[in-house]
């Protein structure tokens, strides 16, 4: 009867625990947080190639630049600049809630900070919007990874990719953001056109070539600790073996 009942109480400490813990994950996942602060800005290049038929140089950006001007709750303000293959120059300000996903920056340049593989990039969309119609409605990251990026170096991103086939059409959507700040790190886009014989195809990829700050503020400190601890090992090794070479030295 006691084994009974020690049984059933473990059952239920373990169920009451799963329960518990169930809700804990969903109220850390559902919390959503920008990781970029005013001033914050991003400079990168647009490579466009292909066989397929192009915009006109006065529609096709080939230089950009995002500066974070304000932060609000999970609202980011950002003025975008976009140099054009005529030389001429646009400069625009858009708005995103990196929760919600709402707002007028339809390319996805910020998601929330430290998304995890499998997370929603942002919890209700809108549909997708024109030029490019990117798909985020139910979008989640594919993976979390480890890149190299100039200025920045090798850090940690949030990956997604995705293929979407429209009869003939083909579209490829591949987007990076770094993880410790929600900020863009890479994008590309890769549609295919089948013909009767053979077929068209334009990539556009985005590729970052400034960026301030150099380095995420949130990977700072962890790195001090980690260089501090094996500066200590370091001299700990050295003194010892210092001590072994003069124990042992026949000139000592």
């Amino acid at each position: 009867m006691k084994k009974k009942i020690v049984l059933l109480t473990l059952v239920s400490v373990f169920l009451l625990s799963a329960v518990i813990g169930s809700q804990l994950i969903v109220s850390v996942a559902a919390v959503r947080t920008v990781g970029v602060s005013k001033g914050d800005w991003i400079e990168y290049y647009t490579i466009w190639s292909g066989n397929g038929s192009m915009p006109s140089p006065g529609d096709r950006g080939v230089w950009g630049k995002i500066t974070v001007l304000e932060v609000s709750g999970t609202n980011i303000t950002f003025e975008k600049i976009t140099l054009f293959a005529d030389a001429t120059e646009e400069t625009t300000i858009h708005v995103i809630d990196v929760d919600t996903g709402k707002g007028n920056d339809t390319l996805g340049f910020f998601i929330a900070k430290n998304l995890n593989e499998s997370d929603l990039i942002y919890t209700s969309p809108p549909p997708p919007q024109p030029p490019i119609e990117i798909p985020f409605q139910d979008a989640t990251i594919n993976e979390t990874i480890w890149g190299t990026y100039p200025v920045v170096g090798y850090v940690e991103v949030n990956h997604w990719n995705i293929t979407i086939v429209d009869g003939s059409v083909s579209t490829s959507f591949d987007y990076c953001w770094f993880r410790a700040t929600g900020m863009i790190a890479s994008f590309s886009l890769y549609q295919q056109v089948q013909l009767v014989e053979g077929y068209e195809w334009v990539k556009i990829e985005s590729v970052i070539i400034d960026i301030f700050p150099e380095f995420p503020p949130a990977l700072i400190l962890p790195l001090f600790m980690i260089a501090t601890l094996a500066a200590v090992w370091l001299g700990k090794t050295i003194w010892s073996t210092k001590k072994l070479i003069k124990k042992t030295s026949p000139c000592a």
